[in-house]
């Protein structure tokens, strides 16, 4: 029982720290090193992307 719990407790971290990208953010190549990106906004116009 103590392994599921650990199990279920991992699983939900996991989703937790899963990040949404929206804009151009989707398919940048430099979306997970980015300083500008924002989960509040989204980037539609980015001298960065690539």
């Amino acid at each position: 029982m103590r392994k599921e719990m650990a199990d279920e407790s991992i699983l939900s971290f996991m989703v937790k720290k899963e990040v949404k990208y929206t804009g151009l953010c989707v398919n940048c190549d430099n979306r997970k090193d980015c300083k500008i990106r924002d989960n509040a906004h989204v980037i539609w116009h980015c001298e960065e992307y690539i």
